[in-house]
């Protein structure tokens, strides 16, 4: 609820802050009022504690009724209100606060009669609202000082009055909410941040140091802001902690909560039915521009398959040179093979094997071939298979020994070739050569 004033219940005490949060004066008690208001309410004599119970969760709150009445906190019925739990190996541990059932039918039927939404917070969750793991937090309501903190073994609450708001009185009570505080932290630290409802900045600071001596943990002062309490400039944290407040954590009955969290998001809600309503509009313009831009694209698209088809047509009615088909597919297929053949791989080894004494004036792609036995009238002769390899002619250059030849052939076997003479009576003893390079498989013999 945006721009909602706060009431502040401690005690039998009544305050208001304005919804600016920058002022808190006394008010009536139990007002009528005629716009949204959140209400902050310690129930009087409620007490509030840490539990740890056995079972459901659905069960806690008759627990700990039983348990608190058999311990004396409270006379007769009460109302148990569950603001944290957490889940443990054998059950659950929960924070509380146990309403005597008088207090709570008066506070909970005056919120019911107000003309608009009135939410009622207990004071209990406000204080542990928001506080993480290895997190803690005091807040200090004058001569009221309650701590909370979610250690790694659970949750630690206390609280202690003192009895008066001089520093000395509130010094002994910091000490004494130390004491408490130590009792359940099983040595886990806590980073705890200090809230005050009203307070000299100098007072706060040597009640912090009396705290963080004692619990032997960091604690630091919340963002404070200038806050007129009865005319008399004060500093608080209380619009900082009042941030931490949630609609679902009030406890009014469910029907009450969600009306006043539609109402909170109706704006929300215009906003973002107007931005949907523009998106919808963008949305059509541009479905119908791309439906005509589309059209042509399909129609664009069927002109150039209708081509395609021709083009095809025409080029199956060709006859194929001898070979074409075989090469088509070796050549289709080096993406998935080895780039042995591979023209800008095979080019690159070529140069690195000539180096500056060998020239290279052609290499061309020679399909594979069977040629005939060469003594075929002999038994078991059988015709000669030529693999698909890479045929190269060139010359040695001018001035170069013909032992140069020798070493170009010998940078081509290490990268994995082997070279066959096309004509084996030349050797390149005249300078030029011609040889079929085939890649040699892992056994050394030409693939």
């Amino acid at each position: 609820m945006k721009d909602a004033a706060t009431y502040l219940h401690l005690g039998d005490e009544w305050h208001i802050v304005d919804a600016a949060g920058v002022g808190l004066k006394p008010a009536k008690a139990y007002p009528n009022i005629d716009q949204p208001v959140w209400v902050i309410d310690s129930f009087s004599n409620a007490s509030v504690g840490v539990a740890r119970l056995q079972g459901k969760a659905v069960h806690a709150p008759a627990l700990i009724e039983r348990k608190v009445r058999s311990e004396g906190l409270v006379d007769g019925e009460s109302r148990v209100l569950i603001h944290r739990q957490i889940k443990e190996a054998d059950g659950l541990q929960v924070l509380y606060t146990a309403v005597p059932l008088e207090s709570w039918q008066q506070v909970m039927g005056w919120a019911g009669k107000q003309k608009d939404h009135c939410l009622v917070l207990p004071l209990a969750a406000l204080a542990s609202a928001g506080v993480a793991k290895g997190e803690g937090r005091v807040l200090r309501l004058g001569r009221q000082l309650i701590y909370f903190a979610y250690r790694e073994n659970g949750f630690v609450q206390a609280m202690v009055t003192a009895y008066s708001e001089t520093i000395d009185d509130l010094l002994i009570a910091t000490r004494s909410l130390a004491e408490q505080a130590c009792k359940g932290c099983g040595g886990h630290r806590v980073r705890v941040t200090w809230y005050s409802l009203s307070a000299r900045q100098d007072e706060e600071e040597q009640l912090l140091r009396c705290l963080g001596e004692r619990i032997d943990c960091s604690v630091a002062l919340s963002p404070m802001m200038p806050l007129a309490v009865d005319g008399e400039q004060r500093y608080s944290a209380l619009p900082y902690l009042l941030q931490q407040r949630r609609i679902m954590q009030a406890i009014n009955p469910v029907q009450e909560r969600l009306a006043a969290g539609a109402e909170q998001l109706l704006p929300m809600g215009m906003v973002a039915a107007t931005v949907i309503a523009l998106g919808l509009v963008t949305l059509g313009t541009f479905a119908h521009w791309q439906a005509h831009s589309e059209s042509e694209s399909t129609e664009h698209l069927l002109r150039e398959a209708s081509q395609r088809e021709q083009t095809a047509q025409a080029v199956a009615a060709r006859t194929l040179p001898a070979g074409y088909v075989e090469t088509q597919a070796f050549i289709d297929g080096l993406h998935a093979q080895d780039v042995a053949y591979n023209p800008a791989h095979i080019l690159a080894i070529l140069r690195t094997a000539a180096g500056s004494e060998v020239r290279i004036l052609r290499a061309r792609w020679a399909p594979a071939e069977v040629k005939p036995a060469l003594q075929p009238n002999l038994p078991g002769a059988q015709p000669i298979q030529i693999p698909a390899g890479v045929v190269i002619d060139g010359l040695l250059r001018e001035g170069v020994e013909p032992a140069a030849l020798t070493r170009f052939l010998l940078k081509l076997r290490e990268f994995g070739y082997a070279a066959t003479p096309l004509d084996p009576a030349d050797g390149g003893q005249n300078g030029g050569f011609s040889y079929r390079l085939n890649k040699k498989d892992t056994e050394g013999a030409a693939t």
